[in-house]
């Protein structure tokens, strides 16, 4: 490669640093050793001395923040530089005569860009470009780089010189400050508490936040190249303090105020602004930042806390009951209220700035009583104590003192707060109290005894309730055996006897008649059994609950009309004798109810087992109960009639319990009843 093209590469890099660096004086003087070389036809450069040259190389290899090189005219490294190395890392006897691609990335390399990187070259004489480049170790680093075309004086392509920086704290820099940029914003636009927008030099709006349009009314294509002073009331205008305010901010860098502000739809609010001149980094005045707060609640509060400071001022000082006055720290009067004068006796000139000692007796006095008060307020925050107190007369009042200790938002004490009540006929009350205490205790301890023999009385009663329950279910059980083994057999053998007589030839009218006696028979046995069963099923001893349940809903609904749904949890099994009775006279007495009262066309029974309970459901479509009619009295159900009375009992009897509901959509009632770890815990669904 001819000396020219050589120093021409040099050249370039030395422009592209200059361009960019302080480039100290001892620097630019180097520059003017190449004020006598002459000026190429082709390139504009100059041909420097010898000396000069030398100098010029001498820069270029000690500039270690450029990777600069030339290539042949293939592309191949003809020459290489320490910054190079620093950059690439590859050293001068590794990379001269490789092709420059080494440097590309793979999916460069895929796309060929070394190639048309030359090829631009060529046709225009430079290229400058950004982009990720591989170092020797197979990392990567932004890069910005300039292939320059080097031509002799002929214009003949001589090769290309390359300038390599790595610009990768830059990217990353400003990776980062957009990525900042891009969260502020998203910030600033989501922000709805507050409006937040931007105003150019003359006041017109340039940007518009989500909480802008929340407090305004705006939407930003509304209201964006406006001036700001929309948003004033027509006083402000007429005063000029739009303008005023932006002046100000101009002039100090900052405005902040409250006032009156106006939304789209006309309505005011009273805001906080707060408006912030923006200037670059010049200090040239570029536009305003503008914050505004919706406080109109605030300022509501704070006036209806003063307005009620003032009443409670006014109450303070008009209440006659309650001595209300204040203390310093070292506990003399410093206010007095009217209840004061009255309690104490006291006029307000006559008492302020006195120690509150006053007010104690001798003996309270001379055991420091009053100074032991303001140190346990001081050190809890609050003391209570009755005893007595002296009255400006001398006279003694037995008083309930409440001693609050003030402090600031600091912590730091500035005095109390004293509140002082009569309470002498109180306490004389409290005293006749006292001595009918003994009376009244005597009299307690009586009704105690009396309610004890009552609840007794009630236990008996109720066992004897269960008694005669057991009693009565062991008479029905006795005569529907009867009914069963007795009358039922006799009927039958009737019925056969005159079906025997019937088949003689007794003539149509004696058949008619046998025929007759015969239908007769079949109804008596129909009925002596459903009074038997009424009475007692026997199949409920002999084949179970469930059994019993089924076969009984299966009648009634022969002889009621009435549908019925049953679904009994077939893991039911055997349960305790006492408890598929209980569970089967509530059934039986549900129906019943069902039949004589709701009017329902339709019933539905379950029956089925729930942590260690029995639980039998009857529900109907009926009329419901009466309102108020299913009201528990404490042994009893209200108002009921005897039946549900007797279901009621029976559940309690076992330790159980019933419970009905009512609605106009019918009358559910639900008996639960302990197995005592008898059957299945499985719920029916």
């Amino acid at each position: 490669m001819n000396r020219f093209v050589y120093f021409a590469t040099y050249l370039s890099a030395v422009r592209l640093w200059f361009a960019e660096s302080t480039c100290p004086s001892v620097d630019r003087a180097l520059m003017s050793d190449f004020s006598d070389a002459k000026e190429t036809q082709q390139a504009g450069l100059r041909i420097p001395s010898v000396e000069a040259e030398d100098h010029l190389r001498l820069l270029i290899e000690n500039l270690r923040d450029y990777a600069i090189f030339t290539m042949d005219t293939q592309g191949r490294v003809a020459s290489w530089n320490p910054g190079a190395e620093r950059i690439e890392g590859y050293r001068e006897d590794e990379i001269i005569g490789k092709h420059f691609s080494v440097f590309y990335t793979q999916e460069d390399l895929r796309a060929r860009k070394p190639w048309t990187d030359l090829e631009s070259v060529i046709r225009e004489g430079q290229l400058e470009t950004e982009g990720w480049r591989a170092r020797k170790d197979g990392s990567r680093f932004w890069a910005n780089v300039v292939i320059t075309a080097l031509r002799d004086a002929h214009g003949t392509l001589g090769g290309f010189g390359s300038v390599v920086r790595d610009f990768s704290d830059r990217r990353r820099a400003e990776e980062a400050l957009r990525l900042s940029e891009e969260q502020f914003r998203l910030l600033v636009e989501g922000v709805q508490d507050y409006a937040i927008f931007l105003l150019d030099p003359e006041g017109r709006i340039s940007s518009w936040n989500q909480g802008a349009q929340q407090i305004k009314g705006y939407k930003a294509a509304e209201i964006v190249g406006k001036h700001f002073s929309i948003f004033y009331p027509e006083e402000d205008l007429r005063r000029g303090k739009p303008a005023w305010e932006l002046e100000v901010a101009k002039r100090v860098g900052r405005f902040e105020d409250y006032g009156w502000r106006l939304r789209k739809d006309g309505a005011r609010f009273w805001a906080n602004v707060i408006i912030t001149a923006l200037r670059d980094p010049q200090g040239d005045l570029y536009g305003f930042a503008k914050v505004t707060r919706d406080i109109t609640d605030r300022r509501e509060a704070e006036q209806a806390l003063r307005s009620s400071e003032e009443r409670f001022r006014l109450l303070v000082q008009g209440v006659r009951d309650y001595a209300i006055y204040m203390l310093d720290q070292q506990g003399h009067v410093s206010s007095w209220n009217e209840g004061a004068e009255h309690i104490k006796g006291y006029k307000a000139g006559e008492i302020i700035g006195k120690d509150f000692s006053i007010f104690y007796p001798e003996e309270d006095r001379r055991a420091g009583k009053p100074q032991k008060e303001l140190e346990a307020a001081k050190q809890e925050g609050h003391f209570e104590d009755e005893g007595w107190r002296v009255r400006q007369d001398g006279s003694r009042f037995w008083a309930s003192v409440v001693i609050t200790a003030l402090k600031d938002d600091s912590g730091a004490l500035y005095g109390f707060s004293k509140v002082t009540r009569d309470i002498t006929e109180k306490r004389q009350a409290q005293e006749a109290l006292e001595k009918s205490h003994a009376a009244l205790q005597r009299e307690v301890t009586e009704k105690t005894e009396a309610q004890r023999k009552v609840e007794a009385s009630e236990r008996s009663l109720r066992e004897l309730s269960g008694r005669l329950l057991r009693m009565q279910d062991e008479e029905r059980g006795r005569l529907g055996r009867e009914l069963h083994d007795t009358i039922g057999q006799y009927l039958s053998a009737l019925k056969m006897g005159l079906e025997v007589l019937s088949s003689g030839d007794s003539g149509k009218s004696a058949a008619t008649h046998l025929a007759e006696c015969i239908d007769m028979a079949d109804e008596c046995i129909r009925e002596v059994r459903t009074i038997s069963y009424l009475l007692y099923p026997p199949m409920l001893e002999e084949m179970g609950l469930q059994m019993a349940i089924e076969w009984h809903v299966d009648g009634f609904t022969r002889r009621s009309g009435i549908q019925v749904d049953c679904e009994v949890q077939p893991e039911i099994g055997r349960l305790p004798r006492d408890i598929e009775v209980a569970v089967f006279r509530v059934f039986q007495e549900s129906l019943t109810n069902i039949h004589r009262h709701s009017g329902s066309p339709t019933a539905h029974v379950r029956l089925w087992l729930e942590d260690g309970n029995v639980v039998l459901e009857v529900k109907d479509e009926g009329k419901g109960a009466p309102v108020g009619a299913l009201e528990f009295t404490s042994d009893a159900l209200g108002t009921l009639g005897v039946g549900l009375r007797g279901m009621n009992e029976r559940a309690r009897q076992l330790g159980g319990r019933l419970e009905l509901s009512s609605s106009e959509k019918g009358m559910t009632v639900r008996a639960i009843i302990p197995t005592g770890g008898t059957g299945s815990a499985q719920r029916l669904t």
